[in-house]
């Protein structure tokens, strides 16, 4: 089954497809490097870890893959008075106090972001990232794919809060992060720090799911490659034809979150919309400067945000997609109803 159309090989539509996909590659000589300094640097940085208590209050924002995660990851961290992993601490991602050290010395305290990021990934030195590599390390994740229920048996807790701990003192202020793979350990993570507060970025499931497809359309990955993280039922959905796999992306990822949330106290929970964050960013920094102060740690604002930021709706997918994805989103959330 042919599931991608489009340009013959060769045209501009192509090229620029091959253009996205090689600024997404990482170089292997680059990433070797990276493991080395950090194992090398490892059992020093390790040796530093106190046993503090959790002071600060730590800002996790979860949602959907193209929900709008990375802007407002962004907005948080440039106006407010918080501290964040930006891409150079991101490359210390098994030593991060002494990423934090180094990016403090190097870098000023405070920038303003341009707001800006492709498929989630920032560019500038002092933007946010993911920080990826880290929670992949410590939750013991070999991939991307939603572990199995006993998973979290298996993860050092106790080395998590320690490491997690160390690094608010480090900034000596609350921090916030962006990571998908805490959205399945909502609950434990509220247990182990209970000054833990969650920022829920919601979009309509079919804007989401468009721009998953558009993504992959325009990396020119074929429907055996997927995109960004994998709830259990990947095992089947990858299967399945593309707009189906990405509609059952979606919705299982969105079930799953909304589960774990559930289960910790709702007044540790703010949920904003896509549209909301684009409409009107500072009355969302108000929202959260309120989530802050109710874990005892209030956080100053640092300037003014943009008035309003660009809906965007990502790369552009044919209509004939659009309409299917349609249909099998409502088939997923409706079965579910």
């Amino acid at each position: 089954m042919k599931v991608f159309s489009g340009d013959p090989p060769g045209t501009a539509a192509t090229q620029d497809s091959n253009r996205s996909a090689r600024s997404l590659t990482k170089d292997p000589a680059e990433e070797r490097f990276l493991e080395t300094l950090n194992q090398t640097l490892a059992e020093a940085h390790d040796g530093e870890l106190r046993d503090l208590p959790e002071t600060f209050s730590t800002l996790q924002i979860v949602g959907l893959p193209r929900s709008g995660t990375t802007l407002l990851s962004q907005v948080v961290s440039t106006h407010l008075q918080v501290g964040y992993i930006n891409n150079l601490i991101a490359t210390f991602w098994r030593t991060p106090l002494y990423g934090i050290r180094l990016s403090r010395k190097l870098l000023a305290e405070q920038t303003r972001s341009d707001f800006t990021s492709r498929y989630g990934r920032t560019l500038g030195i002092r933007e946010p990232h993911e920080f990826g590599y880290f929670w992949r390390w410590v939750l013991g994740y070999s991939d991307l794919q939603e572990p199995a229920t006993d998973h979290e048996q298996q993860v050092d807790w106790d080395r998590l809060k320690t490491i997690l701990v160390n690094m608010t003192h480090e900034f000596a202020a609350p921090m916030v992060f962006k990571s998908f793979l805490v959205g399945w350990h909502v609950q434990r993570l509220q247990r182990l720090l209970p000054l833990t507060r969650f920022l829920r970025v919601r979009r309509d499931p079919l804007e989401s799911a468009v721009s998953l497809c558009g993504m992959r359309r325009q990396l020119g990955e074929p429907a055996a490659n997927w995109t960004s993280v994998r709830p259990r039922e990947y095992s089947w959905l990858k299967d399945e034809p593309l707009t189906r796999q990405l509609a059952g992306q979606v919705y299982f990822l969105d079930q799953r979150l909304s589960t774990q949330l559930s289960k910790v106290p709702a007044e540790n929970v703010l949920e904003i919309s896509y549209s909301e964050l684009c409409a009107d960013p500072a009355q969302v920094l108000d929202q959260v400067q309120d989530l802050l102060a109710g874990s005892g740690v209030p956080v100053g604002r640092v300037g003014q945000p943009p008035p309003s930021f660009p809906y965007s709706t990502g790369p552009e997918v044919p209509e004939l997609d659009r309409d299917v994805l349609r249909q099998e989103i409502d088939r997923f959330y409706g079965e579910a109803a």
